[in-house]
This record gives structure tokens, sequence and C-alpha cells, in this order.
């Protein structure tokens, strides 16, 4: 009886052992790697003056970053006193045709943040407020309203978007750089 038990209780354990092993090993969703981004366009349209509108641009068209980015572009001029709606766009121009990463920014928004850093002396003279939101509610920052002060100056603005799958908080802090550029702003009449 005692070996009828035994056996009974040795095909019980093996069969566990058995069982637990075939389970299906878990399978790691893996986030995306940082989007390789050439080029970031920024349109900005007056909203008193629909036909103030400006386009800029930079560019670095080298993967390598052998060459320094194209920052010919890369300037707004904005009038003292004004409210511009602000439209960004990021691009891979090393495709043919050029591949839009804005799309897939969109459609990981939660994974995305979009952010304007005024240098010191611009911050006192212009604000910018993020209007899109993510489906945690949380900015995404494509669009914006830009607000100048009544100061005229000419200074610098970092455009930063910040891959974040892990923790994203409306904070530029968690994640990693997707680009970092900078455009120059000034404020005239």
């Amino acid at each position: 009886m005692k070996t009828s038990i035994s056996f009974y209780l040795y095909i019980l354990l093996f069969s566990l052992t058995i069982a637990s092993s075939c389970k299906k090993p878990e399978e790691d969703v893996e986030e995306p790697e940082n989007e390789f981004i050439t080029t970031v366009k920024l349109v900005v349209t007056n909203t008193a003056d629909t036909s103030d509108v400006q386009t800029a641009t930079w560019k670095q068209l080298t993967p390598d970053g052998s060459n320094p980015p194209d920052t010919s572009a890369a300037f707004l001029n904005l009038k003292p006193g004004s409210v511009y709606a602000l439209s960004a766009s990021f691009l891979d121009e090393t495709k043919t045709p050029a591949e839009n990463i804005t799309e897939e920014i969109l459609e990981r928004a939660t994974s995305h943040g979009v952010f304007y850093i005024p240098d010191a002396i611009l911050s006192s003279n212009i604000t910018i407020i993020r209007n899109d939101v993510d489906a945690n509610n949380l900015p995404l920052g494509l669009n914006a309203t830009l607000t100048t002060g009544a100061n005229t100056m000419n200074a610098f603005m970092n455009v930063i978007l910040r891959h974040q799958p892990e923790g994203k908080d409306g904070t530029i802090t968690p994640g990693s750089t997707d680009a970092d550029t900078r455009f120059r702003v000034q404020i005239k009449p």
C-alpha cells in the first residue's frame, strides 16, 4: 500500500513539474527606440492676424552628427504683445520620401513630450502653453500657444522632444532625448 501511495505521489509531482515547465514564456513588449529625427519645423500663426504665418526649420541631415546642423532657417520673428498658435512637426529626411515622425509621436503620445525651453532672458518675455494632451491627460506639446511680452529682444529657445515610455509625468525629466534643437527668436515690431 505504501508503495502504491509513493508511486501516485511521484506521478503527481512529475505531472506538476511537466505542467509548470510547459507554461508559455512571458513576452517582453518592447517599446520602440528613440526616433531618428533630421528636421524640426515650427509653424506659428498670429491669432490676431492670420496672414502673419512663419515657418522655422532646423535640420541635421547627417545621422552621425558629422556635419553641424543647418540653423539658417531656424528663426522666428515675432511681434511684441501678440499671441501665436504654434505647431511642431518632426521628420526623418534621410528616407525617400521623408518619414513624418510626427505621426508616430501622435500614435504613441503617452510615450512622448515636446518641451519649449526659452533662454533665461527670453523666458521673462514669452509664455508657452502646450495645448494638446495624451490619453492620460498629460501635455504632449505638438500644438502650443506662444504669447510674447511687450519688450523687444533677440534670444534663443530650445525645442526638445523627449521619449518617455516609462514614467511620463508632464515634466522633461523622465526618459531620453529624441531631438534637442535650438531656434533663434526675435521679438520686435
